[in-house]
C-alpha cells in the first residue's frame, strides 16, 4: 500500500486527496498532477485499500477521487460501505469514470463527477469547489 504526503504540499496546505483508482497509469498521472498543484495525496488501488487507509489514518482526506470500475472492491461497493460510517460519509467524493451509468450514480449519491478521459482543468476546478464547500 503506497502512502505519500509531499512536504511542499503540506506547506502549501491545498489539501489531502485520496486517489482510488486501479489503473496504474491513471493513478500515477493523477499523483503527479496533484503533487505539481501542491496537494498532498494518498493512493489506493481498490475500495478495500481505500477503506483501510481511511480507517487507519489520523488525518482524513479533504476529498476522494473515486473510480467506479475496479476489481476486488469497486467504487460502487465503496460508496455503499462508507455511507453508514459517520466520520467518512462527510468526505467529498468526485467520481471519475467512463461507465455508462456514472452520471446516474453521481446524482443518486449527490456527488461530483468527471468523465474519463479526465480534463485536468475541469478536475482541478472541481477539487477546489468541493474542498471549499466542505470547509464552510
Amino acid at each position: 500500500m503506497l502512502l505519500k504526503f509531499h512536504f511542499l504540499a503540506q506547506l502549501m496546505n491545498k489539501g489531502l486527496i485520496l486517489i482510488v483508482e486501479d489503473d496504474v497509469s491513471i493513478r500515477e498521472s493523477l499523483s503527479e498532477l496533484l503533487d505539481l498543484e501542491g496537494f498532498a495525496f494518498q493512493v489506493a488501488s481498490d475500495g478495500f485499500q481505500a477503506i483501510s487507509l481511511l480507517t487507519e489514518s489520523e488525518r482524513k482526506p479533504d476529498a476522494i477521487l473515486l473510480d467506479l470500475m475496479m476489481p476486488v472492491c469497486s467504487g460502487y461497493a465503496f460508496l455503499e460501505i462508507i455511507k453508514d460510517v459517520s466520520d467518512l460519509k462527510s468526505i467529498p467524493i468526485i467520481i471519475m469514470s467512463a461507465a455508462a451509468n456514472a452520471e446516474e450514480t453521481a446524482r443518486a449519491h449527490h456527488l461530483a463527477m468527471v468523465k474519463k478521459p479526465i480534463h485536468v482543468d475541469d478536475l482541478l476546478k472541481l477539487l477546489e469547489v468541493v474542498i471549499t464547500q466542505n470547509s464552510l
